[in-house]
């Protein structure tokens, strides 16, 4: 069988869809503190896959999707424990059957140490939050602080941010998104959302799937070309982390009007 034959092409075959073997895929890890909420498996064509938790049959149907609509949501939490936990997925290799990698989707954190699921951090400190509990998140993070703007005031205001590791950056002020910042300089004038008084701050952080999805285990920390073989490649058993979050100071910059 061909890998690199694109899909469409392959379905020209008749014996694309014929049954090759069957197979089962066991993937195992570990939990310190249950989550409170439900907790889903993440995976591709939920149907084709007899889903065992822990030894226990899986029969709940999808019930929503992660960042793709392919990525279909699965709820298993009533499964999990405390300890080592397993899940089995079985299924009928065939040409065209492409087994893609499962996650564990949920409101949890996860150990620096172990990777295991593990209670959230109760307040997150700047800097990078890989190493504080969240060193596959996807999504965006708001960092919140206040500015006082003296009654009066007749000048601009700007928000600056030193550096940050993430896709983007957003800046909210008083409950309003004031700017977007994706390369330098990392300022925005936010006069036109600022009050006399206190005024709430926000620094959104948005990271992205490169720890999540790889490559993880390359050679190379950071390779020259990301292709379907780096993604693949394990000559590293540890993860490759990239840092995420606030990595830098924010100002406040008041200047009078020109």
């Amino acid at each position: 069988m061909n890998a690199d034959v694109q899909p469409w092409k392959r379905l020209q075959d008749p014996d694309s869809l014929r049954p090759l073997a069957r197979l089962a895929l066991k993937y195992s890890f570990q939990v310190e503190t249950l989550p409170e909420q439900e907790t889903y498996l993440v995976l591709e064509d939920r149907a084709a896959f007899e889903i065992h938790v822990n030894g226990s049959f899986l029969d709940a149907p999808p019930c929503g999707w992660f960042m793709d609509k392919s990525f279909e949501k699965v709820p298993m939490g009533k499964f999990l424990k405390c300890g080592d936990n397993s899940v089995e997925l079985r299924t009928t290799l065939s040409a065209m059957r492409i087994i893609e990698e499962s996650y564990v989707l949920g409101d949890f954190g996860v150990s620096p140490d172990t990777f295991a699921i593990a209670s959230e951090p109760e307040r997150l400190a700047a800097g990078d939050w890989c190493p504080q509990g969240y060193p596959f998140y996807t999504d965006g993070i708001i960092y919140e602080t206040h500015f006082e703007l003296k009654e009066g005031y007749r000048g601009r205001v700007a928000v600056e941010l030193e550096r940050f590791a993430g896709t983007v950056a957003a800046i909210w002020v008083n409950g309003q998104r004031a700017a977007v910042l994706g390369w330098r300089p990392y300022r925005a004038d936010v006069t036109d959302f600022a009050r006399p008084g206190s005024n709430d701050l926000g620094i959104e952080i948005v990271g992205s799937p490169r720890n999540l999805m790889g490559p993880r285990h390359s050679a190379e920390r950071y390779p020259l070309v990301t292709s379907s073989r780096e993604m693949a490649e394990t000559s590293r058993p540890g993860y490759h982390i990239t840092p995420a979050g606030l990595t830098g100071g924010v100002s406040v910059v008041f200047s009078e009007e020109a």
